[in-house]
């Protein structure tokens, strides 16, 4: 059985030009956009085997930097970048083996 892979990943670069936000920013702008909201730590080098959630995501990243990869597609987010995931939607993450990230996770069913 394959995976659909028609589903569209929305990925949101933050604008070098301005500082990212801070994490009080992010959880406002979520709580706005219908989101559940937490604060989440990785140490280097962790890695999340695929999975799915049965609710939509969006991770915005605080600081560091982690890689997302969904089908063969990778994407690489740093301070300020976000992902949006639909539900249901294969992924794996990790974060760089010399690097922590700090992220939001907004989750909404």
């Amino acid at each position: 059985m394959s995976e659909n892979t028609s589903i569209t990943i929305k990925v949101v670069n933050s604008d070098e030009q301005q500082s990212p936000p801070t994490q009080e920013e992010i959880e406002a702008k979520l709580r706005q956009e219908g989101y559940e909201v937490y604060c989440w730590t990785d140490l280097p080098g962790v890695v999340y085997p695929r999975h799915k959630h049965i609710e939509d995501q969006c991770i915005w990243i605080i600081e560091g930097e982690l890689e997302f990869q969904v089908g063969e597609q990778l994407y690489n987010l740093h301070a300020g970048d976000r992902i949006y995931l639909p539900s249901n939607i294969a992924h794996m993450v990790k974060t760089p083996k010399l690097t922590s990230a700090t992220y939001v996770v907004g989750k909404k069913h």
